[in-house]
């Protein structure tokens, strides 16, 4: 007998649920007895073996390993009054035993299947369970975009260490979220047709109990709580899964951390440190039918707030699962019931929870305050809604049009992986009736659906668009565009102009199957939702407000509304149609791809015939638009300034030089020159004058909404603020959409400087310099870059400017 073996034997000898089954099974036959003791066996050491391979997969995270199985069985019968065990059957002290030992082994995957998420196949081209595999992982690690951003920042920086830690990270998470569902294929696998009670296969009970341990406690009403496996043999189902589920929750101590591994292992993600120190500030505890109580000596409030926030888990879990019981009790028709009650308190002890003490003093580490902040609901709603964030109270408009987008653009992406027809529509309705004002924002996207309501449309900064739903949703469809809705805060915007809102939603849900369509009133930011029925045959969702009397756009005309919706929205990814008082009105993408740079001329551009005046269409990738740039020349040859006039004057004879020249500056031409100025007294002055000839000016957005902050600066400035500080004037029409983003505050009129805008930045200067490149000649261009390069001070410019230099040297 191998060590293994012979720990597995002697730990078995010393449990109660071990001893009371081999007595009952040898009561009914020897043979019975043989065949329960070999099941149990091949199954112990099977979980033991497989156990061990946990901690190689998942090094950072609290130990699944062998000897826990033992301690979830050792907790069983903590759990269960001793009287009670006599009274269970067979089949049933059976599947305690063997979901104690198998509920966790999802967290030890195959080495293949590892070495497939990680794209290393066995041979030179994968199988198709492999490009399943990897398939699978990577829709998992597309909803975690943030943790892949920072694995790209890393490995451009040579940190490759630290983003391996990352890519270990996912793996770890992929294998523990997933782990219920993959035990239930592993036992199919490894072990159909082989775990029998008699002639009564158990193999799939075994496998819902494993998978139910992981699964909302609700999830336990579903399994049969009086399962004959024989003449009067009985298998409460749901008893056994509740017995699991708290006996792995309560094996919360210090052995499943020990610390002389905890010592050897490079623990370094925040979430799992937090984990490991959490569990060894465990010291005893106490768990009886009258008592479940933890000892832990915490180093640091956060440790002992999470234990006790666990404790707070299993509050809530003890009393679902006595609710559980209690319902299939009154449920079940069974004269007596009284074998499966759990006479166990409904909370947890925490009086013996809290700092370590010092040796000397006595006194503890710290002072524990159960405080945090707290927000004041109503005043934060107000910031939310009110104009110190939006800046102007018109953005509901716009916030109610981008919503649209996104869920018509949702919808369309997942119609084009059905292969399913489908043409997106936003309709955007003022109108009035009696001396009520309305605005209407219909569109036929994806819709909502209750949960979606509870989760995000109704919680102030959750967007449905940064959740991990979506991210999944996404992964799903192959989706590629960029949400323009970020903040989960857009709805409140509303209310600056609205007194209720009404909304009718119906949700798609797959290929020709939705939710029921919800309706709901909302009168005012602080009410309660009315839902009522609704007949909406369509998915998709209408938001009708009802207008305060002084809404912003109560004095508007038509055509000034007309000119504001596509103000906001100047690129629309969605044809929106727009409908006042019954008169139509349609406009889309190509609205914007006929937009002319030219169109943004002002008295700050005038025609002069030493700026010459070049065209750019952009073609590249995600940036739709084109722009014009000003350039000093004389005699067809770009330069750094022009002396328009110089000469010699006398007056009263006193001789007085002028001139007139144009140069460049930052974002401008201009034109500097000297003038005479005779007073009142009659004294003689010389005057400096300075007019722009050619100033930079932008009609900017991004994914197809507007970007009111301005590119460009306009009389002061902040340096710190993103805006386009280059060596000449520019006028561009540019819509920044595909996977190219930028972020923004809520209002949308302040981009945030960081890596996206330097990263934007940096290839606009090397598109628009390349354009120039392939417009003008070479003489030209390289005088042309010389001056950019002498007048120019920003860096994110001359990145680009150095790379379509590049470009040309190579062509």
């Amino acid at each position: 007998m191998s060590d293994s073996e012979q720990h597995i034997e002697n730990s078995l000898a010393k449990s109660k649920i071990y001893t009371i089954l081999r007595r009952k099974a040898l009561n009914e036959s020897r043979t019975i007895d043989s065949n329960v003791s070999d099941t149990i066996h091949k199954c112990v050491k099977y979980a033991y073996d497989k156990a061990k391979l946990i901690i190689k997969y998942m090094p950072e995270y609290t130990l699944h390993d062998s000897e826990h199985l033992f301690r979830v069985l050792y907790l069983m019968e903590k759990l269960i009054p001793e009287e009670n065990l006599e009274n269970l059957s067979v089949p049933e002290l059976m599947l305690l035993i063997l979901s104690a030992f198998f509920h966790d082994l999802g967290m030890s995957p195959d080495e293949n299947e590892i070495k497939a998420w990680k794209q290393q196949w066995l041979g030179q081209d994968p199988t198709d369970i492999e490009k399943k595999e990897y398939s699978n992982f990577e829709r998992f690690k597309n909803t975690y975009p943030d943790r892949l951003d920072d694995i790209d920042r890393l490995r451009v920086n040579q940190e490759f260490s630290k983003a391996e830690l990352i890519e270990q990270y996912l793996i770890s998470e992929y294998i523990r979220l997933n782990h219920a569902q993959r035990v239930k294929k592993l036992i199919a696998r490894d072990w159909k047709d082989q775990i029998f009670y008699h002639d009564t296969p158990l193999t799939k009970i075994l496998a819902d109990i494993c998978q139910s341990h992981n699964e909302d406690a609700l999830s336990l009403m579903n399994l049969d709580a009086n399962f004959l496996s024989g003449e009067d043999v009985n298998i409460c189902i749901p008893y056994i899964a509740v017995i699991l589920r708290l006996a792995d929750l309560l094996d919360f101590d210090a052995k499943r951390t020990p610390s002389v591994l905890f010592s050897h292992l490079s623990v370094r993600n925040s979430v799992s440190l937090f984990e490991w120190q959490k569990h060894r500030s465990i010291k005893a505890w106490r768990i009886n039918q009258n008592e479940i109580s933890f000892f832990a000596e915490c180093n640091h409030p956060v440790i002992e707030s999470g234990i006790k926030k666990f404790c707070d888990y299993i509050d809530t879990e003890l009393k679902n699962c006595s609710a559980i019981l209690s319902k299939i009790s009154e449920q079940s028709g069974f004269l007596d019931f009284s074998q499966y009650k759990l006479n166990l308190p409904i909370k947890v002890n925490r009086e013996r929870i809290g700092p370590v003490k010092d040796i000397e003093s006595g006194d503890p580490l710290y002072e524990y305050w159960d405080t945090s902040f707290e927000l004041n609901k109503n005043q934060v709603i107000e910031l939310f809604m009110g104009t110190q964030l939006y800046g102007t109270k018109d953005v509901a408009l716009r916030e109610l049009i981008q919503n649209s987008i996104d869920a018509c653009l949702l919808s369309e992406a997942m119609h084009n992986s059905w292969n399913a027809p489908y043409v997106p529509n936003i309709i955007v309705k003022f109108y009035t009736i009696g001396t009520e004002d309305y605005l209407e924002v219909i569109d036929n996207g994806i819709g909502m659906n209750k949960d979606i309501i509870n989760n995000y449309y109704s919680k102030v900064g959750s967007s449905f668009y940064k959740s991990k739903d979506f991210f999944d949703l996404k992964a799903q469809t192959d989706l590629s565009y960029k949400p323009i809705s970020r903040f989960g805060i857009g709805i409140l915007s509303t209310f600056m102009v609205s007194e209720s809102v009404e909304v009718q939603t119906k949700r798609l849900k797959g290929k020709y199957s939705y939710d029921d369509p919800l309706k709901l009133v909302i009168e005012g930011y602080d009410s309660i939702f009315t839902v009522l029925k609704s007949d909406k045959d369509e998915p998709g969702t209408s938001t009708k407000l009802l207008l305060k009397q002084n809404h912003p756009w109560k004095h508007y005309t038509d055509e000034a509304l007309i000119k504001a919706i596509k103000l906001a929205v100047p690129n629309p990814q969605v044809p929106i149609k727009i409908i006042i008082e019954n008169e139509e009105n349609n406009f889309s993408k190509n609205d914007f791809q006929n937009k002319k740079a030219a169109e943004l001329k002002s008295y700050y551009w005038t025609e002069n015939a030493n700026i010459r005046e070049e065209l750019i269409e952009f073609d590249e990738s995600g940036y739709i638009g084109n722009a014009i740039v000003g350039i000093i020349e004389q005699n067809g040859i770009p330069v750094e300034k022009v002396d328009v006039h110089s000469n010699e004057t006398n007056v009263n004879g006193q001789k007085y030089s002028l001139s007139l020249q144009m140069h460049w500056e930052t974002n401008e031409i201009k034109k500097k020159g000297d003038s005479i100025e005779i007073n009142d007294t009659g004294d003689i002055k010389l005057t400096p004058r300075t007019q722009t000839l050619a100033k930079s000016n932008a009609s900017f957005s991004i994914h197809g909404i507007s970007y009111s902050g301005g590119l460009f600066p306009e009389y002061s400035f902040n340096a710190k603020k993103t805006m386009l500080l280059w060596p000449f004037p520019m006028l561009i029409v540019l819509d920044l959409n595909g996977n190219n983003d930028l972020d923004l505050n809520s209002a949308r009129n302040e981009i945030v400087l960081n890596e996206l805008w330097n990263s934007f930045e940096q290839n606009l200067a090397f598109i628009i310099c390349k354009k120039l490149s392939e417009n003008l000649k070479e003489e030209y261009i390289s005088t042309l870059y010389s001056l950019f390069r002498a007048n120019s001070q920003n860096d994110n410019f001359l990145v680009g400017l150095e790379k379509a230099q590049e470009l040309l040297k190579n062509q």
